[in-house]
């Protein structure tokens, strides 16, 4: 999949940070911060396969996240792991299908909550993503703190695979955790903190997308749901802008 990206025509990578799926002339990059930013937080991450030198040049950054203000139009939008950080579902997918030329596709990666630290998080609901559609969401909510916070365990796809979900102090650390979460969320005064909003697998992806297509409250036409890989934690969406 990722090898025919940018093929069709001008194709958007949304949050690339240091490592892009989308490469070659026709890729453009997109993040909440420029490029000189990126290359700070890179150098300063922890993990030793991020680095700077990887970080490609953004043609467009907006602080909030607002992908509306991106100026051109493409053949298809990619991200990665990207839409579950979305406070407001709904109205990520309608500002890309704004960004795609007709006949474009939306391509995404996306976690599978099974196989990742999301597994004792419960899974998203058409009423949790309906919720935050009417309240215009562009904070998360002390919700989806916790369950970051408190309920992440391990991100070991393999070990979830092998149904062991938890480290040894997993479940007794949990009220520490929650009181955790509680703290950074006061102590955030109503600031963006990052996290997971959303929790999907294939199957229960597919089916919320299709009732929110039926309300028309989506307009890209979801076209494929892959299923995950053994031994991953992510499956493949594609929806396409019809016309």
């Amino acid at each position: 999949m990722s090898a025919e990206l940018g093929r069709a025509g001008l194709t958007l990578e949304i949050g690339p940070y240091f490592h892009p799926v989308v490469k070659g002339p026709n890729a453009r990059y997109f993040d909440v911060f420029d490029t000189e930013e990126l290359k700070r937080r890179a150098d300063e991450d922890p993990n030793p396969i991020v680095t700077a030198d990887t970080v490609p040049d953004m043609h467009y950054s907006d602080p909030h996240g607002d992908i509306s203000t991106i100026p051109e139009t493409f053949a298809e939008v990619f991200s990665s792991h990207c839409i579950e950080h979305q406070p407001d579902l709904i109205s990520h997918f309608e500002k890309v299908y704004d960004l795609l030329e007709p006949g474009g596709r939306y391509i995404a990666f996306v976690p599978d909550k099974r196989f990742c630290f999301d597994h004792f998080s419960p899974y998203s609901s058409v009423a949790d993503i309906l919720q935050a559609f009417a309240e215009k969401r562009t904070r998360h909510t002390l919700a989806s703190v916790t369950n970051l916070i408190a309920g992440r365990t391990h991100n070991d796809a393999s070990r979830h695979w092998l149904k062991d979900h938890a480290d040894a102090d997993y479940f007794t650390g949990y009220p520490d955790r929650v009181k955790t979460a509680l703290e950074i969320f006061q102590s955030a005064g109503g600031n963006y903190i990052d996290c997971h909003a959303w929790r999907f697998k294939p199957d229960s992806f597919a089916q919320i997308y299709d009732v929110l297509y039926r309300l028309g409250q989506v307009r890209l036409r979801l076209v494929e749901v892959g299923d995950s890989r053994q031994n991953t934690q992510e499956f493949t969406i594609i929806l396409v802008k019809d016309g």
